[in-house]
């Protein structure tokens, strides 16, 4: 698992993100909202959604991957670590929490591929 740095608030994420839109569920407390990745990471992801999240909570975040094998699905629990009102919606980040090996390796997968097209 990564470590994260709380030294400022710049510094609070264990790694680069990836820039993506990609529409997931998120469940919690026996409801279920749709809402839309707007990055992700190997450790967290930021999102829009209807719904405000208190800080602390643990949604389950579900989502359909890219991959090279077409797409992977992953239900992913998750600590809300921020969320903001925009507008209507909401802003969210998540950071991914006891991540299963298979878990960890398709995000890790869909991470290098992305990577690649960065300079």
């Amino acid at each position: 698992m990564f470590s994260q740095s709380t030294s400022s608030n710049s510094d609070r994420r264990c790694a680069p993100r990836v820039g993506i839109t990609l529409p997931v569920k998120v469940q919690f407390e026996n409801q279920v909202f749709s809402g839309k990745l707007i990055d992700l990471s190997p450790c967290g992801c930021a999102l829009i959604g209807s719904q405000n999240l208190p800080l602390g909570s643990q949604p389950q975040l579900h989502l359909s991957l890219p991959s090279e094998e077409g797409r992977v699905q992953l239900a992913l629990e998750t600590e809300t670590v921020r969320c903001s009102k925009i507008g209507e919606m909401y802003l969210t980040g998540l950071n991914f929490a006891d991540q299963r090996p298979w878990q960890n390796y398709q995000l890790m997968a869909f991470f290098h591929y992305h990577q690649r097209f960065t300079v």
